[in-house]
């Protein structure tokens, strides 16, 4: 198993470079999830493929609501079991167009609801199928796992171990810096070897490599056309 391939193994990295000033495990975790979101949104700058989620299917309630995954981010494709597609619309043409429009918030599960609408009509209890841009997330068991290829997953552990030192005040600005430039060297290597053109990825089955989760990481099983 490659190092620093799980949580556990980044607790142990995060330490090591924190010269084992930061030992505590849910200390550990503090930063390297503080450190994954900081380490999304620079991957997602030249390889924003890697968050692309599988296709994911619900049903809209009688009313026409559609509720999306917490961790759903922008609206790829939505259709519905006749692959008929469903884009978004302006909410005061809905009495004679077809699509959805935000709908605001579930209170009860913190997921957002969209209106389904075919001919001007809420369309309810039919079943949808979308593809979303997640932030996948690594997973809190010590065997859970980051999206991040293998090879640059330590990125998560180097990132946190600069955030843990700017958190110590000025006499630890050194150690921050050293850290925040070791990040960025390692961080450009996986620019060149993972950046890419296309803003329209191959689809997968799964996008969640935790090893607690029932659908494994699965790539390349299909084209969003």
């Amino acid at each position: 198993m490659p190092v620093s391939s799980t949580r556990a193994e980044l607790r142990t990295s995060l330490t090591r470079k924190t010269d084992g000033m930061l030992t505590v495990a849910g200390d550990l975790d503090y930063y390297l999830d503080l450190a994954e979101l900081e380490v999304l949104v620079d991957w997602f700058y030249f390889n924003p493929e890697l968050f692309q989620g599988a296709r994911s299917s619900a049903v809209a309630d009688s009313s026409g609501v559609l509720l999306l995954p917490t961790t759903f981010l922008d609206m790829l494709r939505l259709e519905d079991g006749s692959e008929r597609k469903y884009f978004s619309i302006d909410p005061d043409t809905r009495s004679r167009n077809t699509g959805w429009y935000p709908a605001g918030y579930d209170i009860a599960t913190g997921k957002r609801k969209i209106q389904m609408i075919n001919g001007g009509l809420a369309t309810g209890s039919v079943t949808f199928y979308f593809y979303t841009r997640d932030r996948v997330l690594m997973g809190s068991a010590a065997g859970d796992s980051p999206v991040y290829p293998l090879e640059f997953r330590d990125l998560l552990a180097m990132k946190a171990s600069q955030l843990y030192f700017e958190d110590q005040g000025e006499s630890y600005d050194t150690a921050a810096q050293t850290r925040e430039r070791r990040y960025n060297t390692k961080l450009q290597k996986a620019e060149e070897m993972y950046m890419t053109q296309s803003h329209w990825p191959d689809f997968a089955q799964s996008n969640d490599p935790d090893t607690t989760s029932q659908y494994p990481l699965q790539r390349r099983t299909g084209y969003l056309n």
